[in-house]
């Protein structure tokens, strides 16, 4: 059996191509190969319905992006956003069983939110068996929720640690990561979320594209597992310049009908006093 390294060569080699020729798409779905040859090396398919295995990741630093770009946080900063993203589990759970009963928390991760007015709002990322939500940072109110069948892609940015989630019945949103964030089992305890590489070691949180790549890799486990365990989100890497916010959809270029439903409105996150 080849090693690990030599394995992931060719798909390392096209996605390098890819890039060098400027065939973005190519370039996006080659990584996305290479992502699912890296899990089956790793062992790290997740079948039957079973989630993914949790490790705890070496220690290390993060890069927080979004209110403050290029801001280094250092390892005690990094534990403390873990420790509040912890604590918060809980809480998040309660509101959940309130408003959504039914719904398993299976992770939940500290991102920044750019709304349409150019505002950063700091917020809470959960993610259940149906749905992502909006929760606010300090007292956890769900703002907004996202429900799996309305994403229709995702659109991540090589380097910055921002994502999309394109909702067309909706709106965009626009999101940077700050966090690699923590799963969550169904006893409710929380343990930092990692992804495994081509040699079974932790893919490192530290780097901008791997803090963002934790959240989609966490997205896509539960989308998976709500279609059956096979189907998953289309995820394409923006790598043109100029930021994501030129590939957002805003208010006003989707359909009124959803926009303003009497659904939707208990998970306002328009206002911006949190």
């Amino acid at each position: 059996k080849a090693p690990p390294s030599m394995a992931l060569a060719p798909y390392e080699s096209a996605v390098v191509q890819a890039r060098r020729d400027g065939r973005w798409a190519d370039a996006s779905e080659d990584l996305e190969r290479w992502l699912q040859a890296a899990r089956q090396l790793a062992g790290d398919v997740t079948t039957g319905g079973e989630r993914p295995a949790v490790n705890t990741p070496a220690k290390g630093r993060f890069f927080m992006r979004g209110k403050s770009p290029g801001e280094n946080l250092d390892e005690g900063s990094s534990n403390a956003v873990n420790v509040h993203i912890k604590e918060r589990v809980a809480k998040i759970q309660r509101h959940l069983a309130k408003q959504a009963a039914g719904e398993r928390l299976a992770y939940v991760t500290a991102v920044n939110k750019k709304n349409e007015h150019g505002k950063v709002q700091a917020r809470l990322l959960a993610i259940t068996n149906a749905a992502v939500y909006n929760v606010t940072y300090k007292d956890c109110k769900l703002k907004r929720r996202i429900a799996f069948e309305a994403i229709a892609s995702v659109t991540s940015e090589e380097g910055s640690g921002s994502f999309v989630l394109h909702v067309p019945r909706e709106y965009d949103y626009l999101y940077t990561a700050t966090n690699a964030g923590v799963a969550v089992d169904a006893d409710g305890r929380a343990a930092e979320y990692t992804i495994k590489g081509g040699a079974g070691a932790a893919l490192p949180p530290a780097s901008p594209e791997f803090v963002a790549a934790h959240v989609i890799d966490a997205l896509q486990c539960m989308y998976a597992l709500s279609q059956g365990g096979s189907q998953q989100l289309p995820v394409r890497t923006f790598a043109r310049g100029g930021g994501l916010a030129q590939v957002v959809q805003r208010k006003g270029h989707s359909q009124e009908s959803v926009r303003f439903s009497s659904n939707q409105y208990q998970y306002d996150d328009d206002d911006d006093d949190d």
